[in-house]
């Protein structure tokens, strides 16, 4: 039994791209992106949204541990220096909630 190949992005032969990442199911992979820059925010949503990645963002670190909490993303971008919580606590949180997601930190 074969397994069909997986659909890769219309120009990505021409491109030589990878097929764009999903989740195991099918959907799109869902971002929670911590950072008080809405200048940055747009910047990076907009490049995983090309990615067909969902993003929710939060400007400061309860809305960044409520959303976590809310949408259970597959990964995190987080920024360490936040009005309210500094990223590392927030990482915290998030590791004694679940242990797995990975977290990438964005930071001047």
């Amino acid at each position: 039994m074969s397994v069909p190949p997986r659909e890769r992005h219309p120009r990505a032969a021409v491109l030589g791209q990878l097929p764009r990442m999903e989740r195991a199911d099918g959907s799109p992979i869902r971002v929670l992106l911590v950072d008080d820059e809405p200048a940055l925010t747009n910047l990076v949503k907009m490049a995983l949204h090309y990615e067909g990645w969902e993003v929710d963002v939060a400007h400061n670190g309860h809305d960044a541990v409520a959303k976590f909490d809310e949408i259970e993303p597959d990964v995190v971008v987080l920024d360490i220096m936040l009005p309210d919580i500094d990223g590392l606590q927030i990482l915290q949180r998030v590791r004694e909630a679940d242990g797995y997601t990975p977290t990438l930190f964005l930071t001047a």
